[in-house]
């Protein structure tokens, strides 16, 4: 019986990719490197913008070429309509075994956002690990931004990455997108990106610039970069990073070194209290002191009060914002409601906006410097 389990998914996966012949050249494919979907509201329409690698040049014409990539457009009822008239449209097969980038355009709504994905999803040739970002405008306006030679999808993918990486970004991946979208009570997250216009030299840039929080039931939130920074403290996913901290007492620069978040859930009265505790720790790259040696442990502790105070404001800010005003839950506190406590979360989850403005949440932080700078801390030596 096994076996027979076994043997159907690969018939039917041999009957899906018997449509494309195996032995196609790939200069007869269109190598997909990024996709931009937005909707065209007035013909009820998605309109795809994908940007392909150009194959069809031998290497030495390609190394010559000011443009590495081709940009179409293509419009359907359905991405899978689209991408069919891609196909049509150009003689070419579409792979998307090589795509870096999904960008999803403001113009459409959170629940067309998810149906759009279904296509991604369902697709065999397509990376389950591709990024997926939201922008602030059109996704074929950032898609088809000049990148003087390279390959625009690319740069988007390196800016995201480096974003992430100073905790100013969330980092979303196509399965993650998918995974969240399906829990009933989770609002799932997605980089923001912006098209500006450097003043010198004189050309357009992209810029990650926050992130938007996306769920069927509510309308699009957008959150800043500080923010963001707020709400990966909060889930457990700052990287490295730097924040200023001004305050009557003191004034830095911090870089973060570590940090490490636990969230434990408690009843109370039959109501959920989740009690999010940051332990982080940071260098500091700057202090404002007339001379370099002027820093004593007195300095030390109001800078990590600074710090701690911070850190926690920000987070009780977002929390109390998207709790109890945007009702909507990116934190996931439904998802471990439900799985600690199942009784509770079925009951909770019935009105989960209603419920999630009420629940308990406490934050505590801990700062710790690590370095003062190596000049300081050898003064201090003496």
């Amino acid at each position: 019986m096994k076996k027979i389990k076994l043997i159907i998914p690969l018939i039917l996966l041999l009957t899906l990719t018997a449509c494309m012949p195996q032995n196609t050249e790939i200069k007869y494919r269109l190598v997909i490197s990024g996709i931009g979907l937005d909707f065209d509201k007035e013909k009820g329409q998605y309109e795809l913008t994908v940007q392909v690698l150009e194959t069809s040049k031998s290497s030495s014409e390609q190394g010559k070429s000011e443009t590495p990539v081709a940009n179409y457009t293509v419009k359907g009822k359905t991405v899978a309509q689209a991408i069919r008239s891609l196909g049509e449209n150009t003689g070419k097969y579409p792979l998307y075994s090589q795509n870096r980038m999904i960008i999803l355009g403001s113009s459409l709504t959170d629940g067309q956002m998810i149906k759009a994905l279904n296509f991604f999803v369902r697709e065999y040739t397509s990376r389950p690990d591709v990024f997926i970002a939201a922008a602030t405008g059109k996704a074929s306006d950032v898609l088809t931004i000049d990148a003087g030679g390279e390959v625009p999808a690319k740069l988007i993918e390196s800016a995201i990455e480096q974003s992430n990486e100073n905790s100013v970004c969330v980092d979303t991946e196509l399965y993650n997108t998918v995974n969240l979208s399906l829990e009933k009570t989770t609002c799932f997250t997605l980089p923001l990106i912006e098209v500006v216009e450097d003043r010198i030299p004189k050309q357009k840039t992209i810029k990650v610039t926050g992130t938007r929080a996306c769920s069927k039931d509510v309308e699009p939130k957008m959150m800043s970069d500080t923010e963001t920074m707020a709400y990966l403290f909060t889930m457990n996913k700052i990287n490295t990073g730097s924040f200023s901290i001004t305050s009557e007492d003191v004034s830095a620069a911090l870089e973060i070194i570590s940090s490490k978040t636990k969230t434990t859930l408690e009843l109370k009265n039959g109501k959920p209290v989740f009690n999010i505790d940051v332990k982080c720790e940071v260098d500091v790259v700057e202090f404002d002191s007339e001379t370099f040696t002027a820093f004593s442990e007195n300095d030390v502790h109001k800078i990590e009060k600074a710090a701690e105070q911070y850190i926690k404001s920000g987070m009780n800010g977002l929390i109390e914002r998207f709790t109890k005003k945007e009702h909507c839950d990116i934190f996931r506190f439904g998802k471990r409601l439900q799985q600690k406590y199942p009784d509770v979360y079925e009951e909770m989850s019935k009105d989960w906006k209603k419920s999630l403005s009420e629940t308990e949440v406490n934050v505590t932080v801990s700062v710790k410097i690590g370095r003062i700078g190596e000049m300081t801390m050898k003064a201090d030596k003496k």
